[in-house]
C-alpha cells in the first residue's frame, strides 16, 4: 500500500480533468447537452472528489 495514496491522487485529476473537459465541450457548444452526457460529467466529478478523500485517509497517519 505504499503508493495508494499516490495512485489515488493521480485517478482523482485523472476523473477532475476528463470532467472539466467535458464541462469545456458543453460551454464552447460543440455537443449538445443530453442525460448521458450530463450524468458522465456529474459522475466523473464526483469520483475525482470521493478518490481525493480516500487519498487523503489513506496518507492521513503518515503525517502524523
Amino acid at each position: 500500500m505504499g503508493n495508494s495514496p499516490r495512485y489515488l491522487r493521480w485517478l482523482a485529476a485523472l476523473c477532475a480533468l476528463m470532467g472539466v473537459f467535458g464541462v469545456l465541450v458543453l460551454a464552447i457548444g460543440y455537443q449538445d447537452l443530453s442525460v448521458g452526457r450530463g450524468a458522465t460529467i456529474a459522475l466523473l466529478l464526483a469520483a475525482a472528489a470521493v478518490l481525493f478523500v480516500l487519498a487523503r485517509r489513506l496518507d492521513y497517519p503518515k503525517r502524523k
